[in-house]
């Protein structure tokens, strides 16, 4: 998907219009459901069944931070307090309906410093599509064309000499992305301080109608690893995972995909399977 400030609304919908059509798809199949038991899979376990799940992923706020974009962060992140306003909305009109909303890990080590957000205000398009332009650029002056099209396009109005050649040198490169990215951040004082994963904590919203809310709220406060949130959902739903997981491994566990963590470089860190 496009970073949201480099979505064609035309061809592609938003995050906020994929969740309102996925909602309303779900709502409209299970609202006539009534709670029973599914004894076919399970023969040894009560799996109460009813109305759905769903998980919605803003992810590319992820990707934004792994090349130090502060537009593309910026936007998504945007894009994704829109969500959690449209979900909480939806939740007043179901209040059977519970929102729990994380990450998974904070990305890019952001933080402020003597913080002007109105350098932002010109940019608009992210580094990875305006890298994408670059790259397929075969003229014979890259350095008009970035003063002419890339730098403004990003919001970049007084490039220096020394930051036009570092982009040149970079044409083609994944780096390139992360390195003008930073240039508009050090402009606007925001700073990063890794292309990778951090250990900061990451905040736990969550969201529910009338008691639910004041239930959600007593059984959630507090600090959470983000691998115990599925035990609540588990526990709301009725549900026992370790059954189904039993029931998974049952014919052996070859379908899982491996990973191989040793060989993995920055680039794999912008694409999710």
């Amino acid at each position: 998907m496009s970073y949201e400030i480099d979505r064609n609304p035309a061809i592609e919908p938003s995050l906020v219009e994929m969740a309102e059509t996925a909602l309303t798809s779900l709502y409209e199949a299970t609202k006539n459901s009534k709670k029973g038991t599914l004894f076919h899979q399970f023969p040894k376990s009560l799996l109460i069944i009813s109305g759905f799940f769903i998980m919605i992923e803003a992810s590319r706020i992820d990707h934004a931070g792994h090349s130090n974009d502060p537009i593309g962060h910026l936007h998504d992140t945007l894009q994704y307090n829109e969500l959690l306003d449209f979900v909480k909305n939806w939740i007043d009109k179901h209040d059977d309906t519970q929102m729990l909303s994380a990450a998974d890990h904070e990305c890019g080590g952001l933080t402020l410093y003597g913080y002007n957000p109105l350098v932002f205000k010109a940019a608009n398009a992210s580094t990875e599509a305006l890298s994408a332009i670059f790259s397929k650029y075969a003229g014979s002056d890259p350095s008009s064309f970035l003063k002419s099209t890339i730098f403004p396009a990003y919001g970049l109005l007084d490039p220096t000499v020394a930051e036009i050649n570092l982009l040149i040198s970079l044409k083609g490169k994944s780096s390139f992305q992360n390195e003008m990215g930073k240039m508009l951040s050090t402009r606007a004082g925001v700073n990063w301080s890794t292309s990778g994963h951090t250990a900061t904590d990451i905040t736990l919203f969550g969201y529910g109608a009338g008691s639910d809310g004041k239930k959600l709220k007593g059984e959630m406060s507090g600090n959470w690893d983000n691998t115990e949130l599925p035990l609540y959902i588990e526990q709301s739903l009725k549900l026992r995972m370790s059954e189904a997981t039993k029931a998974l491994r049952k014919n052996g566990s070859g379908w899982v995909g491996k990973r191989d963590v040793s060989s993995e470089s920055h680039s794999s860190h912008h694409s999710h399977n």
